[in-house]
This record gives structure tokens, C-alpha cells and sequence, in this order.
């Protein structure tokens, strides 16, 4: 199931499987039509994003389903989820943190393939100088480090 959101950020694409949710990715303006019967996964997921663009929510409680990830890519992603609202970690930081120290350009390449941006806030992943990359665009990384704070004068 599809159906998608707009955000101060562009628009979301939110995917579930009808118990989790799969897939929340950047979109263009929707090529579908809105689905009417949004499962109950996708309205509770829809409103936590709401909230959080509202300033009333800092985390995220909705399921998720990270499909045929690796065991990696899975470590990195729960990975994200320890990284506090208002808060980033280096990609070297999140490498340690996961156990994989010196890996921070696997790190890198596994925040790449995020298929559950925003809920899974890879954008609090920066480099150590500077802000790194982001699936979505640095324009909208950008927007959601200063969403929560974060904006110090280096980006």
C-alpha cells in the first residue's frame, strides 16, 4: 500500500506491507491517486510525521520493516534510531557506536540505501567536517537539522 504526505520538506511517499512500515522516500508531486483507505500503519505513521514537523513529537513509534537489508545495513539503521532529536553523530562515531569501527564509509554507503527516511533520521549523521551526504538532498537536510536545532554555522 502507498500513500503520500506533504511536508515543509517536499512530499513522502510512505509504503507499507499492512502491519509495518517499508518505505518512506522523497517524492515528486504524487503520481498516483491519494489512497482514501490509508491502513491503520500509514495514518499512525503520517501522524507521527505531522506531530514532528509540528514540534510536538522528538521520536518515532511506529513499526518498521527493513526487508532484505543486510546485516549491516540493519545494524547501521537501528543504529539511527539512538541518535536523539537535536542531536548528530559523525559517520566515524556511528561506526564505533555500532561496533564496526573504521567503517564509516560503509556507513555512509548504508545511510545511502535508508528506505525509511525521517522516521530512521539519517540526516543526524554528519561528517566531520561539514554536513555529508543525504539521499534526499543536502537543501533538505539542511532543513531538517535546523528543524531540530541544529543549525551551528557549518552548514
Amino acid at each position: 500500500m502507498k500513500s503520500y504526505l506533504k511536508t515543509p520538506i517536499g512530499w513522502l511517499r510512505l509504503e507499507c506491507n499492512g502491519k509495518r512500515i517499508t518505505a518512506i522516500k522523497f517524492s515528486a508531486i504524487p503520481q498516483s491517486s491519494f489512497n482514501k483507505t490509508d491502513s491503520v500503519v500509514i495514518r499512525r505513521a503520517k501522524k507521527q510525521i505531522v506531530e514532528y514537523f509540528e514540534g510536538t513529537r522528538k521520536g518515532f513509534t511506529v513499526p518498521v520493516d527493513l526487508g532484505n537489508a543486510t546485516v549491516f545495513q540493519k545494524a547501521v539503521w537501528n543504529g539511527l534510531r539512538q541518535i536523539d532529536y537535536g542531536k548528530t553523530l559523525s559517520y566515524t562515531q556511528l561506526s564505533k557506536r555500532i561496533g564496526h569501527p573504521g567503517a564509516q564509509r560503509a556507513v555512509g554507503s548504508a545511510l545511502g540505501k535508508n528506505p525509511i527516511g525521517v522516521i530512521l533520521p539519517c540526516h543526524r549523521v554528519v561528517a566531520t567536517k561539514g554536513l555529508g551526504g543525504f539521499a534526499g538532498g543536502l537543501t533538505r537536510k539542511k532543513k531538517l537539522l535546523d528543524h531540530e536545532g541544529l543549525n551551528d554555522g557549518a552548514w
